[in-house]
């Protein structure tokens, strides 16, 4: 008798299972096709180097909502740390003013054609910044959570001005990253040197394309094959890992678990090589933080809490530190500023 030979499952396929089990439990499934859809359509423009004012900055937010017109060319990262500052006040007169007279709060300055143009010509702000709940900013605490067994540290950021017009409103920052706001708790915001802390320290930081993470995966994840690496980084594979993860959320599998995994490839089938390929994609996101919501092209996936629509977010940022100290050593050598928000 011949043995039965098994192909992996397409990701219309999972998608459909994925689609099924969510209907029978409630949960989302995002069409993460339409997404890929709206950057295709997006063009990026040329960068345009130009000394805003702080009046000209937000002026040009208020603008966003009423003109596609690109707003990127007015704004020009800062270069001090007092200059962050100096600005974040200039915002949150905006976000209050706003507040208190029933206005739409200001909104991000950047269309999806200016992030996209971001991302294509790589990371040169100097400042980036990270929002965490205040009891983790004390100073013991450090930027991102360090692995006991590597004693490093990955975390993910953005850029100031990704998030400038947020000002210190917590809710409205926890928004924009696409991060659960909790109302019961505080918040701190972290202004992070990025360049003190690639010299001083041994802080990497860039922005998480396919290509970026790929190469910086293949470099750091030695036990994992190289072509299983590049097989997962790709848009194809990132929907059928959000299938994957789905179908093993609603029943109960945990992937963190060898012998989860292993039945788990097995029952839905997959070849060697495919459930190679699925454990390489896993642990970039165990390790790295790039769960199945990674998009690849740079920007955060934003969905609406009250609508549930789904939009592109900012540029987003990823830090690797291989040297993690404390949030009070790093203000203290001028690297970092905690910010209570």
């Amino acid at each position: 008798m011949m043995s039965q030979v098994h192909s992996s499952p397409t990701s219309y396929e999972l998608g459909q299972i994925a689609k099924q089990k969510a209907a029978n439990s409630n949960t989302s499934i995002i069409d993460a096709q339409a997404l890929n859809n709206e950057v295709a359509n997006a063009t990026p423009k040329p960068r345009v180097n130009t000394v805003p004012t702080a009046a000209k900055i937000l002026a040009s937010k208020n603008q966003n909502s009423k003109s596609n017109k690109s707003n990127k060319s007015n704004i020009k990262p800062p270069v001090t740390m007092a200059e962050v500052q100096a600005r974040m006040q200039a915002a949150t007169v905006a976000v209050v003013t706003a507040r208190n007279t029933g206005a739409p709060l200001p909104t991000s300055p950047y269309t999806l054609a200016d992030k996209l143009d971001i991302v294509e010509q790589g990371l040169d702000e100097k400042y980036i910044v990270r929002i965490i709940e205040s009891e983790n900013a004390t100073d013991e605490g450090t930027v991102g959570w360090v692995n006991p067994q590597t004693k490093q540290s990955t975390y993910w950021t953005t850029t100031y001005t990704q998030l400038e017009y947020a000002d210190k409103d917590p809710e409205l920052i926890t928004s924009a990253v696409g991060k659960p706001y909790n109302d019961t708790a505080d918040y701190t915001l972290l202004v992070i040197d990025a360049d003190r802390a690639a010299i001083e320290g041994d802080m990497k930081t860039f922005i998480p394309t396919y290509d970026n993470l790929t190469n910086f995966a293949k470099a750091d994840l030695e036990d994992t094959p190289a072509d299983a690496i590049t097989a997962c980084m790709t848009p194809q594979y990132s929907a059928k890992y959000e299938a994957f993860i789905k179908v093993a959320d609603t029943d109960g599998v945990d992937l963190k678990d060898t012998k989860e995994f292993s039945e788990f490839a097995q029952n839905i089938q997959l070849t060697e090589a495919d459930a190679k390929v699925l454990s390489a994609r896993h642990s970039i996101n165990r390790k790295y933080g790039a769960n199945e919501q990674f998009q690849g092209n740079g920007l955060t996936r934003n969905t609406d809490p009250v609508t549930g629509k789904v939009s592109q977010g900012m540029v987003e940022t990823f830090s690797q530190d291989k040297n993690p100290q404390t949030l009070k050593y790093l203000e203290d050598n001028n690297i970092l500023v905690r910010i209570a928000l």
